[in-house]
């Protein structure tokens, strides 16, 4: 085992889920989302589970490259369900009251997207909006905004489905 300790200058992605939340849509924040659920689907792609799949766990580099931190939770053959629901529910639960519920579903889209288009597994996001973990989330995200998470998960791999 070999642990690399390095300073990463850049933004954790808790800056991004709030801006969407808070602004709505823009290109740039839509595109840094889909690129962190893509690295979410490969690492999952390797058989590796993070543990901890929350937004601040990762850092988005000046350069655009995306990196891992905190990964002390993380097991080869882990549930890759958990870390799936783990990012969407939990970026949920920075969401308010007054929060627009479009934006919800436009950050969990973008995620969805990037994680199947780079070869996540669909049934995993149609298990994230199973209620086995949408009452998992109950306790610090509000119940909209988890209702809106499940609906979207549950559009999209039908939407997926479809092509």
């Amino acid at each position: 085992l070999i642990l690399i300790r390095e300073f990463v200058e850049g933004e954790n992605f808790v800056g991004t889920v709030k801006d969407v939340l808070s602004k709505g849509e823009s290109f740039h924040r839509t595109d840094e989302l889909r690129k962190l659920g893509g690295l979410v689907a490969r690492v999952h792609g390797l058989g590796v589970t993070i543990g901890d799949c929350k937004p601040e766990n990762f850092i988005a580099s000046l350069s655009g490259v995306i990196y891992l931190i905190d990964l002390e939770q993380g097991a080869h053959k882990g549930n890759s369900v958990w870390d799936f629901a783990e990012l969407l529910y939990y970026s949920g639960h920075y969401a308010s009251v007054s929060t627009d519920l479009e934006h919800v579903s436009n950050l969990t889209r973008a995620i969805i997207r990037g994680y199947l288009e780079e070869g996540g597994d669909p049934k995993n996001v149609e298990e994230v909006g199973g209620i086995q973990y949408t009452k998992i989330f109950s306790l610090f995200t509000l119940p909209q905004v988890i209702y809106v998470i499940s609906k979207t998960c549950r559009e999209e791999v039908k939407s997926q489905r479809r092509k």
